[in-house]
């Protein structure tokens, strides 16, 4: 099963806190995993697709949506930005080419699930 998820909040936080080690508990909490300090993205599922129905989707399409979804099998998460969506117009019709079609801003997350 993959599951799509979509951006929906990113939190940033501005404030400095002056209690010192308050502010190690955040600078660590909004760190790990985040790459950046301070920023929490929400993300929430909005579709699953069936393995080998995704693998159908891709055989029928172009090169590059080949390779940038097919990663998802390789590395278990791909993250699809705005940039990519005009490289991947020519994904074959589906439901999820209309999801991937209406990014303007954010991401979204494909990840693999057992």
């Amino acid at each position: 099963m993959i599951k799509v998820f979509k951006l929906t909040r990113r939190h940033v936080e501005k404030c400095d806190l002056k209690n010192e080690k308050l502010n190690q508990v955040k600078v660590f909490s909004t760190t790990t995993g985040h790459g950046s300090v301070g920023k929490i993205d929400f993300l929430e599922c909005v579709m699953e697709i069936d393995e080998e129905k995704l693998k159908d989707i891709i055989s029928r399409s172009c090169e590059y949506a080949k390779f940038k979804i097919g990663n998802v099998f390789k590395y278990g998460e791909v993250e699809i930005f705005p940039e990519h969506i005009k490289k991947l117009e020519c994904l074959a019709d589906s439901e999820f080419k209309n999801l991937l079609m209406s990014l303007n801003e954010g991401f979204i997350v494909l990840r693999k699930v057992d």
